[in-house]
């Protein structure tokens, strides 16, 4: 919880969760789980609940999935590296409220890996 004094498991020991990122207004977390099979990047209220899947691939590597990097300032779209394989990458972005899916596609064999927010001038 808020507080700093109690913890509060807000996903399920069951998966995998990997990189969880606040939403600025503090009330969800995107994150990467395997909970559907395989790495996608999810949502979740901050007070858990069920959570949302917002990516949907058919990667099958190993090595391979959506991993949250950021949420964007104003909550509304999450920015996630789609790993195909070990040694290649692109940068999507999908909106907090599960649509709108875009994947930049890079040369083969590019590892484009750690996208952030920033402010255009």
């Amino acid at each position: 919880q808020g507080d700093g004094l109690a913890g509060l498991n807000v996903t399920s020991d069951t998966f995998s969760d990997y990189a969880p990122h606040w939403t600025e207004d503090g009330n969800a977390i995107a994150y990467t789980s395997n909970e559907g099979g395989t790495l996608e990047v999810w949502t979740i209220a901050a007070t858990g609940g069920a959570g949302t899947r917002l990516t949907d691939n058919s990667l099958t590597a190993s090595s391979s999935g959506d991993f949250v990097q950021d949420v964007s300032p104003d909550g509304e779209w999450v920015v996630f590296d789609r790993r195909t394989s070990t040694t290649a990458s692109e940068i999507g972005v999908v909106s907090i409220a599960g649509a709108g899916v875009d994947t930049f596609t890079v040369a083969a064999g590019t590892n484009a890996r750690g996208g952030r927010w920033s402010p255009c001038l």
